[in-house]
This record gives structure tokens, sequence and C-alpha cells, in this order.
């Protein structure tokens, strides 16, 4: 994470700018991005270590860790 990135609150990928962001958080917001479709498998926080095996063994991709 670049500096500029952490101090506009939302870090983003390598090359990102913050109107990246910006743009994309409107187009998750407004529907235009089916973001659901993206996340293949929600884990509990008191299972975050299990996440990690997950996706190494290749069971999914996107994981969201949530409390």
């Amino acid at each position: 994470m670049r500096r500029r990135e952490a101090t506009a609150g939302i870090p983003g990928a390598n090359g990102s700018a913050p109107e990246h962001n910006k743009r994309a958080l409107e187009y998750i917001s407004t529907g235009q991005v089916p973001v659901k479709d993206l996340i293949t498998r929600h884990i509990a926080l008191d299972d975050v270590l299990d996440a990690f095996a997950i996706v190494q063994n290749g069971e999914a991709i996107k994981v969201t860790v949530e409390p």
C-alpha cells in the first residue's frame, strides 16, 4: 500500500488511484458490479485461519471474513 492510498482511507491494488476506488465503490453501490457473485465463500471471524487453507486448497477464490 502506498502512503497516499492509506491517507485516502481506502487502499487499492497496485496501479489504482483514489479516483478508481471511488468509481468502483459507486459501481458496487448502484449494483452495476454484482459483487455477491465475486465472493465464493464467507467465513466467520472465529474461523479466520481456515480461510487461508480454503483458498490454498482451491476450494474458493475470494473469501470474506465476517465478524
